[in-house]
């Protein structure tokens, strides 16, 4: 009984403040708390929310680490193994820069860690769904501050959580669902969602499956997500989220062990925060497998998860978002030593919040072809060679859809498969004149979005020209679009006998793409 006695007041005299602490924790009560005291704040399984960059994104904890005083200086083998990292480093791009974790890492006794939170958020890659491994971290802070005012912090101390989790699940489904033509005005961001890089005003196609098997796997702000899906001999260079892959963080070994002369004590402190992390993934499991969106079923909380940053084709500046930002030099620990392939802007996104569907009624679509002022027998052929071309697509894709594998193969020769299925208009005039809002009219007509090339897209050599023509009329046949190639001219000039670069730009591919893609 007197032991029993002795343990009764230890809890009720020394760790009352704890145990209060915890209890309003659990209540969501408390305003503001402690650096020290974030471990109570935090366990596997929370949701959590970031209110870094222009929007929230929920993720889900993980495993928690650090947070602790540094009880010792690093060893010989420690501070060579960070130099090893900080050489080894190729830049990238990441939350957190490598340079900023090495120079946190190598600090010394007395100093404190900073709280690190592993978690993840749902990503969809055009065609499945699945977690994505995130580090947050907090550094060290004097006195109490305001659970709100942390970069990350449990979704239960949100004032209108129930609410939140509901515009949560709506924007998710309507990130499942944003593929094809839309509208965007707003800010570009970073893939993290917590970056504003530029401000754009444009028609956009959404595509993440088309974004990610176009970006090069070696793309220093794609790396992270790639990184163990190079391709092997053989295999195309496309990236992969690297969807599943579930990663911890390991703890700093000068706060989980302290020296006392020759002798080493290990303390077992955070033995436990990795107990209550592994039973948190061995009972979600199957939460952690990319699922098939046409397939399976996403539940509420997936959707929940679900990042909000969308890729989407910027028709007016003719790549993917448009940022004049250039690519950062930070280093990044889960990158490797990948090329930077040349690229001399960032790979932005959008926020899907901003994506607005565009206006297909009929009035919108033939309020154009009111206003355009060009005489009246030019406007009803051109009516009528859009509506023929319409009409012999859908009568050529019923064909395809019904002809049997078993027809007969015909005799005929036929050297350019495909040639005349496309409908090419020329239009001339000086500047001015309406060629432009001529091109942008059939767009709005034909209900289709406009995919405007100039001669500096597609380049100068004939061997630039096939490569680019090529990617850029594919893109545009795959998405429907109306292909419009101004400044023309240069590749309608007649041949010349004595200018061969000039024959090759205005033979083969150029003119083989511009007759068979029905765009």
């Amino acid at each position: 009984m007197l032991h029993l006695k002795l343990l009764l007041d230890f809890i009720d005299e020394d760790l009352r403040d704890v145990l209060e602490l915890r209890s309003q924790i659990s209540s969501g009560t408390p305003d503001d708390i402690l650096f020290e005291d974030l471990w109570h704040l935090f366990q596997p399984g929370d949701l959590i929310l970031s209110t870094r960059g222009p929007n929230q994104q929920l993720f889900r904890l993980c495993a928690v680490t650090g947070g602790a005083v540094q009880l010792r200086n690093h060893t010989t083998e420690e501070l060579d193994r960070i130099d090893r990292l900080r050489g080894q480093a190729p830049r990238g791009a990441d939350d957190v820069g490598l340079e900023d974790i090495l120079r946190e890492e190598a600090s010394g006794l007395g100093v404190w860690t900073p709280f690190t939170i592993d978690c993840y958020l749902m990503a969809f890659d055009g065609t499945e769904i699945g977690p994505l491994d995130h580090c947050k971290r907090i550094k060290h802070y004097s006195g109490k501050r305001s659970v709100r005012d942390l970069d990350v912090y449990p979704l239960r101390f949100h004032p209108n959580s129930e609410e939140l989790l509901k515009q949560m699940e709506e924007r998710g489904r309507k990130v499942l669902n944003s593929y094809g033509h839309k509208r965007y005005r707003g800010v570009t961001i970073d893939r993290s969602g917590t970056e504003i890089l530029d401000e754009i005003t444009s028609d956009v196609f959404i595509d993440m499956k088309t974004f990610f098997t176009s970006m090069p796997w070696n793309t220093p702000l794609m790396a992270p997500w790639s990184s163990r899906h190079r391709p092997r001999y053989g295999e195309p260079e496309t990236n992969r989220l690297d969807l599943g892959r579930m990663l911890r963080t390991k703890p700093n070994p000068t706060e989980t062990s302290e020296r006392y002369g020759r002798s080493e004590v290990t303390l077992t402190g955070h033995e436990v925060d990795a107990k209550l992390s592994e039973d948190f993934m061995a009972a979600n499991r199957v939460d952690f497998q990319a699922r098939r969106v046409e397939f399976e079923e996403i539940s509420p909380l997936q959707l929940q998860l679900l990042q909000y940053p969308v890729a989407g084709y910027a028709f007016r500046y003719r790549r993917w978002g448009k940022s004049t930002a250039p690519i950062p030099q930070r280093r990044c620990l889960a990158t490797s030593n990948f090329p930077t392939v040349g690229l001399t802007h960032q790979i932005v996104f959008m926020d899907i919040d901003l994506v607005k569907d565009i206006d297909l009624e009929r009035e919108a679509r033939d309020s154009g072809f009111n206003e355009l002022v060009i005489p009246q027998r030019y406007r009803d052929l051109l009516v009528a060679l859009v509506d023929n071309h319409i009409s012999g697509s859908k009568q050529a894709q019923t064909v395809d859809q019904t002809t049997s594998d078993d027809e007969p193969v015909t005799n005929q020769i036929d050297l350019v498969k495909g040639k005349g299925q496309g409908v090419i208009i020329l239009l001339h005039g000086p500047p001015g004149s309406g060629k432009t809002s001529t091109a942008e009219t059939i767009a709005a007509y034909t209900k289709r979005p406009l995919y405007h090339l100039t001669f500096g897209d597609i380049g100068t050599t004939p061997e630039d020209v096939e490569t680019n023509l090529v990617a850029h009329a594919k893109r545009a046949n795959k998405w429907g679009c109306v292909l419009l190639l101004d400044e023309a001219d240069v590749f309608l000039r007649q041949r010349d006998w004595d200018n061969m670069e000039h024959n090759a730009l205005v033979s083969g591919e150029t003119l083989r793409e511009s007759s068979s893609k029905p765009v």
